[in-house]
């Protein structure tokens, strides 16, 4: 699309030049991520005919691959600083485009990131705290309902797991 874009001269009414400026060149990282999820896809299938084992059942998720590569593919232009990107010689469309061939890659490296982010700003411990609280009154409320006499192996399961859980 850039190509052919800027190829052109631009138009005396500066209408289509505005329109590769503003819209084109923000949507392009995001139309080659896609694309690259589009290539994984074809390979694999490639991969799985040549070995005689092709079976639809595998490719039941394959527009999510390529939804993923999209969007990754562009966010991933505005996640990284572009100078670093141009001090490895590397163009944004590359960028974009490997990063769609490789969504499993980056959304693990995104995963890890936000991971380090939150054990740095101790965010983790306050969820699984929350969730704790939230667990360990559910349990309380279903030992309470329980009568000892009636089920006794569920309601010593139940006084277990609230032990373990409150350390009471």
């Amino acid at each position: 699309m850039g190509q052919f874009w800027s190829d052109r001269p631009q138009p005396e009414d500066g209408h289509s030049w505005e329109f590769y400026q503003y819209f084109l060149r923000i949507i392009n990282p995001f139309v080659w991520g896609g694309l690259g999820a589009c290539v994984y896809i074809l390979k694999r299938a490639s991969d799985e005919a040549n070995n005689h084992r092709f079976d639809i059942e595998v490719f039941r998720g394959w527009w999510i691959r390529v939804l993923l590569g999209f969007v990754l593919g562009g966010a991933v232009i505005y996640v990284i600083d572009p100078e670093r990107l141009s001090a490895t010689g590397m163009s944004e469309i590359v960028l974009a485009f490997l990063t769609g061939l490789s969504v499993k890659v980056v959304y693990g490296a995104l995963e890890k990131l936000v991971s380090e982010i939150s054990e740095k700003f101790s965010l983790d411990t306050t969820q699984s705290k929350n969730h704790g609280d939230a667990i360990a009154g559910f349990l309380a409320s279903e030992l309470v309902k329980r009568n000892p006499a009636d089920d006794a192996a569920g309601y010593t399961m139940i006084s277990d797991l609230l032990k373990a859980r409150t350390g009471k």
